[in-house]
């Protein structure tokens, strides 16, 4: 499995016990592959609400993701933004870049929220 920054995200939903059967294969030095290790960062997605990846994918390449919810409340999709580990510190995309995807995501929601709104909700 790919560690995708949005996959973790999505990933951070699914039961537990799934998890130890998803281990991503290590692309770069950083890639989460640990089970403990992964399992604490999923907990801290889920706690946080976003996730923040330095270079797991790709060497150079960092990024933070958050939630795209249905009108169920559900995790449907996940909203991302990447940058060059030398253009952009985790700081920075942590207060610069994560309160603009939070804003961007709450409004694609109340989009999404409006064009279902005469949908059925699927039953849990």
């Amino acid at each position: 499995m790919r560690p995708v920054r949005p996959a973790r995200r999505i990933r951070s939903r699914a039961p537990a016990d799934r998890l130890a059967h998803s281990a991503p294969a290590p692309l770069t030095a950083r890639t989460l592959t640990d089970l403990p290790a992964l399992a604490a960062a999923l907990d801290a997605v889920r706690r946080d609400g976003y996730a923040l990846v330095d270079q797991e994918l790709e060497d150079g390449l960092r990024s933070v993701a958050v939630p795209l919810h249905g009108r169920d409340g559900q995790v449907v999709a996940a909203l991302n933004v990447a940058a060059h580990a030398a253009q952009r510190s985790l700081d920075d995309l942590r207060t610069n870049v994560l309160p603009e995807l939070l804003t961007a995501a709450r409004r694609i929601e109340t989009d999404l929220a409006a064009a279902t709104e005469h949908l059925p909700t699927a039953a849990p």
